[in-house]
């Protein structure tokens, strides 16, 4: 009688370690590597978040520096040295306080220098000269990053009909930008190309596409992608016990539960660890939507981002979406945007763009885009609209803006259908 205890004994605990190990593979298992997923995009989205913004930051860097450059009277003097009208000494009194006007107004430089054959002409702020030395080297507006400090260095040729007659090499601190945007449990940070294939080795491969990287090495995760602006990769880092442990605990939940009761109460077990997983696949949709909005969402103007109209456009050239009926794309430039800048500074330039973007989604319907291209661009995705509805739709942001008391000088567009 005992044996035969002891043989049923065995049968029940073989019977419960077998559904567990198949519920294991035909549930635990699948929902983990869907799960898994889930969370890897969610990382991604919320990294992509940060990119936009630091892409967004340099080639505003690299517009100041332009903008500092291109200044028409301190450029004039320069030429006038050149041709002998001026001494060195009148052209560096004359550019010098103009330089430092200039300066002052453009947000985030630690420091300029301006050099003219080798001569510096004027400086502001603190000028690191171990870069000034190769200065000769660029022939148009580049950037390059110490990954270290997070400083950018931005090379401006000064030209004059396409000749190059000096220099601007304007520094930039991103630091409080990238130590802003830090999440308790992720680390930003800016590589090269080389930095980033040492870092890679040894790790594991998830994603490769197009240059943009997704790697583990078991205890942490890497997110890199290749900054627009800069030869230069953002890296996003995140511990693994952080973004997997709701998985953990739920699927820990499911191997407790199913041997223990899974005879007594099977019901109630699959009840309370089906809602526990769709509690967690609930909270990460909601986590999904919000790092997709971020990434779809221009900061400055709260309308659609370039990288969200690229993937719109995506839709319709891999035939996910087809076009039923007419769409029209409307171009946008604001005129005199910087004079605008240079005249009234960039905080004024920034609420023009503001006041721009509210009177375009005034003037259109709900289905439709307002997206921010780059700049003082911006553009109309337009769905079912002719040419002539598009006019109309333009004449009504146009007129919103003539009528504004808001500014001491009226805003324009430019735009083409």
């Amino acid at each position: 009688m005992n044996k035969q205890l002891f043989k049923i004994r065995l049968a029940i605990i073989g019977a419960m370690c077998l559904v567990a190990l198949v519920s294991y593979l035909l549930i635990a298992l699948p929902l983990k590597q869907e799960l898994e997923k889930s969370i890897q995009q969610n990382f991604i989205y919320s990294a992509e978040g940060v990119v936009y913004s630091v892409e967004n930051f340099i080639e505003h860097s690299m517009y100041a520096a332009s903008s500092l450059s291109s200044a028409t009277i301190n450029k004039q003097a320069m030429v006038d040295f050149k041709n002998g009208e001026l001494t060195l000494a009148e052209l560096k009194a004359f550019i010098r306080p103009r330089y430092e006007e200039n300066y002052l107004v453009i947000e985030n430089l630690t420091g300029a220098v301006r050099i003219m054959d080798g001569t510096v002409i004027a400086e502001q702020g603190t000028v690191n000269w171990e870069k000034v030395g190769n200065v000769q080297t660029f022939e148009k507006i580049s950037p390059q990053i110490n990954t270290e400090n997070l400083t950018i260095t931005i090379y401006s040729p000064i030209k004059e009909q396409e000749e190059i007659i000096g220099y601007d090499i304007v520094f930039v601190g991103m630091s409080d930008l990238m130590y802003g945007v830090h999440e308790d449990h992720m680390q930003h940070e800016i590589y090269t190309a080389d930095q980033l294939e040492k870092m890679l080795i040894g790790k594991k491969i998830i994603k490769n596409n197009n240059g943009e990287f997704l790697a583990s090495d078991g205890t942490h995760s890497w997110y890199a992608k290749p900054l627009k602006s800069a030869d230069y990769y953002f890296v996003a880092s995140t511990s693994n016990h952080f973004i997997y442990s709701p998985i953990q605990s739920a699927l820990a939940k499911i191997a407790f539960a199913f041997p223990l009761f899974i005879f007594l109460v099977i019901a109630i077990i699959n009840y309370l660890a089906f809602k526990s997983i769709g509690r967690l696949a609930d909270k990460l949709e909601e986590q999904k939507n919000w790092y997709k909005k971020i990434a779809s969402t221009d900061y400055l103007t709260n309308t659609s981002s370039r990288h969200h109209f690229n993937e719109i456009i995506e839709e319709y050239v891999n035939g996910k979406k087809t076009i039923q009926s007419p769409i029209a794309l409307v171009m946008i430039d604001v005129d005199g945007f910087k004079k605008i800048n240079d005249t009234y500074g960039h905080l004024a330039g920034d609420e023009v763009l503001r006041e721009i973007a509210r009177a375009l989604k005034a003037s259109v319907r709900s289905e439709d885009k307002v997206v921010r291209y780059g700049g003082d661009e911006f553009l109309l995705f337009l769905k079912d609209c002719t040419f002539a509805t598009a006019e109309k739709v333009l004449a009504r942001a146009i007129k919103t803006l003539k009528t504004s008391s808001k500014f001491a000088f009226p805003i324009e567009l430019s735009y083409g259908i």
